[in-house]
């Protein structure tokens, strides 16, 4: 804990609390979550090590990524550190609406509904069940993203079906209120119950007892949301909230819902995501299709392309990169002697150590220029204040990434694992790769 100075605490649960940090090394903001391992049974122990197994495991940028775990041997105490989301909770929001007397405008509930499905689809694709869907769980953040956390109770369904009674009662699923085994559709129940709890301020299904509450689930019936959203909004929830669970649709459905698909074009929810990420919510419209298709044609090998499908050209593509990167890791084990346990918690994923482990791969390795992308920018001399026109190749186009976030999705040969990733270097690290003085204010990537 010496590597972090703790801020605040944010929140506080039956075993552990969570505290914003800064942490010392590289002076950002993080959340750490601190469980309390003494007097907790070993099954509530084995969900704390399941949590740090699963975020650790999927990697989407819809969902609370994973830093590093530790054990902190003085208060007996198992320490994850998490991404921060800097405007707190989809729960805390509507209270905040509650207490102000306000509403969600449709746009924004269609933003953040499309972006915690994404992040669902990414879970499902691991066949992680979350069993935990509930606005407390859905993170926000300033620049309009929303993610998926707390993944304390999630499952790895290796037969598709799970048994145990888990999550909060208003958003679980009627085949969980009757003890019925369950899958990936009782998460598709729960992100009803959030999306219509966004629209109303408050869920779907509510009563003064615990036997009220199970009859209404089980019925099914609920009161329409506002009539100022629009029948696509509601109607989507609609579809949701079946109490037959092979009548809701699967996360990639949703996704292609002709009212979805509208909605996602309209707002160009998916305009900063990465390439892959893009292909990966199997989105099939015509008009998407279109549009994304240009993405491909201007990131990608235009053969590679043209050697697909027609009927959706990015569907094989999109498989190679999930037989890639859809990996599970193994179930870790409490030790005998807590201490033992820093030994078996998954590596450490700070942006700073990728980026450091990237500058290794690039001077100790060769590789043909082809491997990186080409970069034209626009390039401002500090001392001669003036602007040249510079187009840079190979490792230089790496040297260069420096000044701006840049999505890396050429780099195939230099390392699998950070095709994708999205470099945010400060400016009191540009000594990182040597770089000239200047500063380069515009790049495109060809």
């Amino acid at each position: 804990m010496e590597r972090f100075k703790i801020i605040a605490k944010i929140g506080e649960g039956a075993y552990s609390t969570v505290y914003t940090v800064r942490r010392i090394e590289d002076n950002e903001l993080y959340a750490l979550k601190k469980v309390k391992l003494k007097g907790l049974s070993e099954r509530e122990k084995q969900n704390a090590l399941n949590e740090v197994r699963i975020l650790a495991s999927v990697k989407s940028p819809y969902v609370i990524s994973y830093k590093e775990s530790f054990i902190d041997e003085i208060d007996s105490t198992l320490c994850i550190v998490m991404e921060y989301a800097d405007e707190g909770d989809l729960f805390q929001k509507i209270t905040l609406y509650k207490k102000i007397k306000t509403n969600f405008d449709e746009p924004d509930i269609w933003r953040i509904f499309i972006q915690i499905t994404k992040g669902l689809h990414d879970l499902h694709s691991y066949k992680i069940l979350h069993r935990d869907m509930k606005s407390a769980n859905v993170f926000l953040f300033r620049d309009g993203s929303a993610k998926l956390g707390d993944l304390n109770v999630s499952k790895i369904s290796s037969r598709g079906l799970g048994c145990t009674q888990t999550g909060t009662p208003y958003y679980a699923s009627p085949e969980v209120w009757k003890d019925n085994p369950y899958d990936l559709k009782s998460d598709i129940w729960s992100l009803g119950c959030v999306t219509y709890e966004m629209c109303m301020l408050r869920t779907p299904f509510r009563a003064e007892t615990m036997e009220g509450l199970f009859n209404k689930i089980l019925l099914g019936k609920y009161q329409r949301i506002n009539i100022k959203y629009s029948d696509d909004l509601n109607n989507v929830i609609g579809r949701l909230l079946m109490v037959k669970p092979t009548n809701r649709p699967t996360t990639e459905e949703i996704l292609n819902m002709d009212e979805v698909l509208l909605k996602i074009e309209e707002y160009d929810i998916f305009k900063k995501m990465k390439y892959n990420d893009r292909i990966n919510t199997g989105v099939k419209s015509k008009r998407f299709t279109a549009m994304t298709a240009a993405t491909v044609e201007s990131n990608h090998d235009n053969s590679l392309v043209k050697s697909m499908d027609n009927r959706n050209p990015y569907y094989k593509l999109s498989n190679l990169y999930e037989e890639e990167s859809k990996i599970v890791l193994d179930t870790i084990r409490m030790p005998k002697k807590l201490k033992l346990l820093n030994k078996r918690l998954p590596k450490s994923n700070y942006e700073s150590e990728k980026i450091f482990e990237m500058k290794k791969n690039i001077n100790n390795m060769s590789f043909p220029n082809k491997a990186f992308p080409i970069l034209k920018c626009r390039y401002y001399d500090e001392n001669t204040k003036k602007e040249t026109p510079k187009l840079l190749k190979g490792k230089d186009s790496i040297k260069h990434k420096i000044y701006k976030s840049i999505e890396i999705e050429k780099l195939t040969p230099v390392d699998k694992i950070m095709k994708t990733l999205k470099l945010k270097i400060m400016n009191r690290d540009k000594n990182i790769f040597n770089s000239p003085k200047g500063n380069i204010d515009m790049i495109i990537e060809e």
